[in-house]
């Protein structure tokens, strides 16, 4: 358990219990205390989800780690380490090293030097205002 999962786990018991209390208050017709413990369970819930979205980063950041250390360095140097579907799009160029998402970029897309030459002319002058 990473300290983001115990900080997700807290803040998600505390907006139970702000829920718990809201519902107290809305039956008390306290509408003051009501609308402050409603902001506090969003806000709470918020936070945990947050915080559980680090600690999935943690994890897949450390299994990372492990594959790597069991993995011949010389395959790791060519084999890029996908994070997300913008590396897909990037030709394997890995744009952030903290996104870990590889189910979303589980393949390489390289264009072969004819269709890359050809691509770059239609790219070349993709902002010019000229009809042709």
């Amino acid at each position: 358990m990473t300290p983001y999962q115990s900080t997700a786990l807290g803040c998600r018991l505390a907006a139970l219990a702000a829920t718990g209390s809201g519902v107290w208050a809305w039956a008390q017709e306290e509408w003051v205390p009501l609308a402050c413990l409603g902001w506090s369970a969003v806000v709470l819930v918020l936070i945990g989800g947050r915080c559980q979205s680090a600690h999935l980063t943690v994890r897949a950041t450390h299994e990372r780690a492990r594959r790597a250390a069991r993995t011949d360095p010389a395959v790791l140097a060519c084999t890029p380490v996908p994070c997300c579907s913008v590396w897909r799009h990037t030709d394997g160029a890995l744009h952030d090293p903290a996104c870990t998402h590889p189910a979303a970029a589980s393949h390489s897309y390289r264009l072969d030097p004819g269709t890359a030459a050809a691509f770059e002319d239609i790219t070349a002058h993709f902002d010019d205002r000229s009809p042709a």
